[in-house]
Formats: structure tokens, sequence, C-alpha cells
């Protein structure tokens, strides 16, 4: 008996990875492509980058909640880069806009936006999604598991 539900299922795939944008793994290209997802996907919250003028005054705290940020972060055979770089310079990225008045916070059990990047030798694959958590970190078996509830 076949159940009926509505999340996707595969025989011979476990794990999609969404890849939004690619580029080589340096951290100057790791940079560049960051800031371009962050102002394609980020932006569009509300937010603002710090070198732009805010309306906001400095001691208001009546702003909107911070937003959350998590960084996922998966290398394999890559020796150019460490973990330590990628995370210090994608945070840095994340940590130069503004949400409102505040800054974005890092959350890494349940964050709003979760800035995944994969790293297989000498190329870089990154994306920036919204509930990272709810589609089961893209685990076709569990997602359809938890609907069968």
């Amino acid at each position: 008996n076949k159940k009926d539900n509505d999340a996707p299922g595969s025989r011979y795939v476990t794990r999609m990875i969404p890849i939004q944008a690619t580029c080589y793994t340096s951290i100057e290209e790791i940079q560049l492509t960051c800031k371009a997802l962050i102002e394609k996907f980020l932006m569009p919250h509300g937010t603002t980058t710090s070198s732009r003028t805010s309306n906001v005054d400095a001691d208001d705290t009546t702003g909107p909640p911070p937003l959350t940020f998590a960084i996922k972060l998966k290398r394999r055979a890559c020796d150019n880069v460490t973990r330590d770089e990628i995370v210090k310079v994608v945070g840095d990225e994340v940590s130069a806009m503004k949400h409102g008045g505040s800054q974005w916070q890092v959350n890494l059990n349940n964050p709003q936006f979760t800035i995944l990047i994969e790293i297989c030798k000498t190329l870089c694959g990154m994306s920036v999604i919204e509930n990272y958590q709810s589609f089961s970190k893209f685990n076709i078996s569990a997602a359809r598991d938890s609907t069968d509830d």
C-alpha cells in the first residue's frame, strides 16, 4: 500500500543540495559570491547594508526584532581554505547588513535563514535558504517520513 502524501519520494536520490551560485574555492571568490547572494536573497527582507543611510535612530530600540542566521558548511577534499576563514568571511558579510536598527543574530538551532556552503575540491556552491530546518535539511527520506505521521 502506497501512502498518499505531498512529500517527494525517490528511489535513487536521498538528499538534494540546493545551489544558487557557484565559484572557485578561494576566500576572495567566496566573499564576492556571498555578497551577491546576500544582496539578492536577504536584502528583500527589509535589510540595508551599513554603507547605506538608514532612517532609524541609533538609540531607537523599538525597531523590528533581529533576524537570525546560521552558516552550514560542508567541505570535501579541500585544502585551499580553512573552515574558520570561510565562516569569518561569510559572517562578516552578513554582519555588515542592518535589519531596521539592529544587527543580525546567529542562531544555530533554529535560524530564520541558513547560508549553505558546499565545497568539493576547488568548486564552491552557495545558497541562502529560509527555514532550512523545515525542509528536513533537504533529506528526501526524512521529509517523506515526517509527513507520514
